[in-house]
């Protein structure tokens, strides 16, 4: 399975309602979320579904990569509880062959050291709608599970890429 884990952008740093859940995107965010987005929906293959965190500048983040890749987005609570361990546990018995996750730091980079190596030493960190693309390979011979990293991205690369601004 390809498995993208894609950060939400720039959010602001404190809701009306003074929680984290109901961080919006900032009009910056959006743009250029949306520019990225663009972006990779140029090179990257489109996803079969789109899984959120329930938090909203994650689902906004997801609609705008929905709307980018053409694909339907699902909230998926665990990716709001920010433990990497449920995440990399709940990708490995997905039947997707391709997936793109959004959510947040530091759950997403730590998922992807345990699925990569089974240990979280903080090696990996997404920028704000960063981009992290790895490939779940199951072993039929004894049943595990492991990803390789494929490429990490950050949005000022994939935004030069398509020659837009940072």
């Amino acid at each position: 399975m390809k498995l993208l884990l894609f950060r939400h952008g720039i959010a602001e740093d404190e809701s009306l309602d003074g929680t984290d859940d109901a961080r919006r995107l900032t009009t910056e965010g959006v743009e250029k979320t949306a520019a990225v987005a663009a972006a990779l929906a140029r090179f990257v293959e489109p996803p079969k579904l789109i899984l959120t965190s329930p938090k909203i500048r994650a689902v906004q983040t997801a609609r705008i990569a929905a709307a980018a890749f053409d694909r339907p987005v699902e909230t998926l609570d665990l990716l709001g509880d920010n433990d990497p361990n449920k995440i990399a546990h709940h990708v490995v018995d997905r039947p997707e062959n391709s997936l793109m996750l959004v959510g947040h730091e530091p759950s997403f980079g730590a998922a992807a050291e345990l699925l990569c190596h089974e240990a979280w030493e903080g090696y990996i960190s997404l920028k704000k709608a960063g981009c992290i693309c790895l490939e779940l390979i199951n072993d039929t011979h004894n049943g595990d599970c492991a990803a390789q990293l494929l490429w990490m991205t950050t949005p000022k690369m994939l935004l030069a890429l398509r020659g837009g601004q940072t």
